[in-house]
Parts: C-alpha cells; sequence; structure tokens
C-alpha cells in the first residue's frame, strides 16, 4: 500500500488520550469510507502512533477532513467494543 496520504485521528477517553496498543481490531469510518484492521492491516500504522493517536494510510484517496464525519470501533483486549463519534482529525501534508 502506498503511503502517501495519511491522516491521524486523536481519540480520549474520560478525558485522557486512548492508548492505541491496547487495541485489537479497529474500524475507522470517514464519510462513506470504512477501514478495518482486519482486512486493512498495512492502512494503521501503529509504530508510528503516539498515545491517543493513530496514523493511517488511504492510499491514493484524498481526505478533506471538516467534509466528514469520522467515527471510530475499537475492540480492546478484553473484548470489549469501544465506540467514539467526537473524533479529532488531522491531515498530514505530504507536500504532494
Amino acid at each position: 500500500m502506498q503511503k502517501d496520504n495519511p491522516i491521524e485521528v486523536v481519540l480520549k477517553e474520560d478525558g485522557k488520550e486512548y492508548d492505541f496498543s491496547t487495541a485489537t481490531a479497529i474500524r475507522v469510518k470517514i464519510g462513506n469510507i470504512v477501514i478495518d484492521s482486519e482486512t486493512e492491516a498495512d492502512a494503521f500504522d501503529r509504530s508510528e502512533s503516539q498515545l491517543g493517536r493513530l496514523k493511517i494510510f488511504i492510499g491514493g484517496q484524498t481526505i478533506e477532513a471538516k467534509a466528514y464525519n469520522v467515527k471510530v470501533e475499537i475492540e480492546d483486549a478484553d473484548g470489549h467494543t469501544l465506540y467514539f463519534d467526537h473524533v479529532r482529525v488531522k491531515i498530514e501534508d505530504t507536500g504532494m
């Protein structure tokens, strides 16, 4: 997968940034685009992610943050699914 369009989502739970290292599955819905870690594992780069921040790569698709309603679902190691509806999104400008 070409990694030229990273977006970064920032999640907070109880006022603290969410730790993605505990997630076993991640689904991000941006408008009508659904990115699921179980089917597109290389779309998520946790190695570059900070606490509460997750970089997502969507190949050649163009994302306009302000135009989308972003929803994130995370399954954790305990089998719980967490739903985040109010998510800050940062688009990384790669100068293209």
